[in-house]
């Protein structure tokens, strides 16, 4: 008996110590934290993706380290502990995938396809294909992200990169080396600043100092909207600083009928901070984030070898394909709901997901034309490109790939996530 209940006691201890939360490794908390402490801000941010992959069981430690740090290590430490509780939020989001490539002898082309067949990115080489002949490049990229290899490729080849509905556009040449910073499936680039000044009657002039910030994504985790940018820390390199205090509200005006400032709201948006001192070289450091939404739910309906007619529904949504165009590369779509008027239904997001036959559709997206008292009409692109056998696209002239599938999802919920940045020693004389 004796023995016995020896037994059940260590059965019965073992059990409560895995019902305990795990605590992450210390050695991996503490490092990641000491490099929050530097001043390059592409090390410090990979610390902050490092802590949050730490997971959820890590989340009471991150929270207690946050708690006793002071200044920027307490907001990393939070950006973390954010990302960690986001996750359940975001089913659908990607993992942030890492390349290490090593060439000397392929031209930009083939790297970028080289590219794509490891990470599985949408790029649409389109506007690179008519080169006749393009060098060979010298090219390595070791542990990193694919933004951050897709990048280094462009530069390396001399290839511009743009965003157009939300998908890369390439062009070659003017590849333009401005001040960037990456954060897993995003980066944002500064393209050019302005000093303004502004007077008004019987006040003092009053300058202002803006700088013109673009987001560039990969378009597995494309944000559907933008949310007004904040800026948490700017100074130049004579200590003053640069961020300006709220406007003070209008109280003509009501909170929800407020427009927004476009220059706030990305992918296109300006940083507004107060002039630097007459005798100041640079911008030392400017800081924030850009809050963006993401899907959280969606319903999706699917149209196998969508033709003219075809009806399709959804929970409470119903589709019909109204044209297919294969020539233009585009399928006409409306779209009703007992539940919602097509008012409501053109305030909704949209995402779409096209399969060819014998080829892949390398950017699909839905633009919303218009509506009526009935239905809602939308419109899907998609660009096709083939890797097989070399990189090759549909000939002008020639029969253009059938449609295999068309996936057009309606997103129910969204969640919002702060993407952050950071610039240091931006010259500005």
């Amino acid at each position: 008996m004796r023995r016995l209940g020896i037994v059940v006691l260590v059965l019965v201890v073992a059990r409560a110590n895995d019902a305990r939360p795990q605590e992450p490794a210390p050695d991996l908390l503490g490092a990641a934290c000491r490099d929050l402490e530097g001043n390059e801000p592409r090390r410090v941010y990979a610390a902050v993706q490092a802590i949050a992959q730490l997971g959820g069981a890590s989340l009471p430690a991150i929270e207690s380290r946050a708690k006793e740090a002071k200044g920027r290590q307490r907001e990393y430490l939070e950006l973390a502990a954010e990302e960690i509780r986001s996750a359940p939020h975001l089913p659908g989001y990607p993992p942030v995938k890492r390349v290490t490539m090593k060439s000397n002898d392929r031209n930009v082309v083939e790297l970028l396809a080289d590219l794509r067949a490891k990470t599985g990115t949408a790029l649409s080489l389109e506007n690179l294909m008519d080169e006749e002949k393009l060098p060979e490049l010298p090219f390595e990229v070791k542990d990193a992200t694919m933004l951050e290899a897709f990048d280094a490729i462009c530069h390396a080849g001399n290839v511009t990169v743009s965003m157009q509905n939300g998908q890369f556009t390439l062009f070659t040449g003017a590849y333009v080396d401005l001040p960037r910073f990456f954060y897993g499936h995003y980066f944002l680039r500064l393209s050019e600043f302005e000093l303004l000044k502004s007077v008004t009657f019987r006040k003092p002039a009053i300058q202002t100092f803006n700088v013109e910030m673009e987001m560039v994504w990969d378009p597995v985790a494309a944000p559907l909207r933008f949310q007004p940018l904040r800026i948490s820390e700017a100074m130049d390199d004579r200590g003053k600083n640069l961020v300006l205090p709220p406007a003070p509200p209008d109280p003509s005006v009501k909170p929800e009928e407020k427009d927004a400032d476009p220059d706030d709201e990305g992918p296109t948006m300006k940083l507004h901070l107060a002039a630097p001192s007459p005798a100041a070289t640079k911008i030392v450091l400017v800081r924030g984030f850009v809050p963006i939404l993401l899907p959280k739910s969606r319903v999706t309906a699917t149209f196998p070898t969508p033709t003219e007619d075809q009806a399709g529904g959804v929970g409470d949504f119903q589709l019909k394909v109204l044209s297919v165009d294969l020539n233009q590369h585009n399928i006409r779509l409306s779209i009703t709901s007992k539940k919602h008027s097509p008012e409501a239904l053109s305030k909704m997001d949209f995402l779409s997901h096209v399969t060819l036959k014998d080829w892949e559709a390398t950017a699909s997206s839905v633009d919303k034309l218009s509506w009526d008292e009935q239905s809602l009409d939308l419109s899907v692109t998609y660009d096709p490109l083939r890797l097989k056998d070399g990189l090759t696209r549909p000939a002008d002239g020639t029969p253009q790939p059938a449609v295999d599938a068309l996936d057009v999802s309606i997103v129910t919920a969204v969640h919002e996530k702060r993407i952050p940045f950071e610039f240091r020693d931006l010259k500005i004389k």
